[in-house]
């Protein structure tokens, strides 16, 4: 006769045992799915070169059911409305620009740059750092007594 913990140590074998079984069993399923169809892998299926492939270039929700896309094929876009029941095409815009090429963009040299309108204004170092306290002292002293003269 078996005592109370040589039957805990079997229960719980057997149960780790089947566990590990089930999850094994799943992973396979899952293995063999992905590698026979490449549908649960995400885009591990081959794509033909000379086929144009269908990319969602913006998408703007207009409420939780309704949605307008701007879907781009090759050098097409097109402007579609999908809803939970019906998917229309509404336009089709006009074709991509060609790529910029890094000769196109334009160099902004520092003396053309433009700052922005929150940006603070650069206010020109009159005191050099390398004067000590008694020469700043005196120049705020300056500054003081030049402004109460004006």
């Amino acid at each position: 006769m078996m005592n109370h913990t040589g039957a805990l140590w079997q229960y719980l074998g057997t149960f780790v045992l089947y566990t590990l079984g089930a999850v094994g069993l799943i992973y396979g399923a899952y293995w063999y799915a992905r590698r026979s169809s490449g549908l649960l892998s995400g885009g591990s299926t081959k794509v033909d070169p000379q086929v144009p492939t269908l990319q969602v270039e913006s998408s703007l929700p207009l409420d939780p059911r309704n949605t307008v896309y701007v879907i781009r094929s090759g050098s097409e876009r097109f402007l579609i409305a999908a809803s939970g029941e019906e998917t229309n095409l509404l336009s089709k815009l006009e074709p991509v620009a060609s790529e910029v090429t890094v000769e196109e963009i334009p160099v902004v040299t520092e003396t053309e740059r433009l700052e922005p309108w929150f940006a603070p204004p650069v206010v020109p170092r009159t005191v050099p750092r390398r004067q000590g306290f008694g020469a700043r002292f005196a120049q705020s002293i300056q500054w003081i007594v030049s402004s109460r003269m004006k």
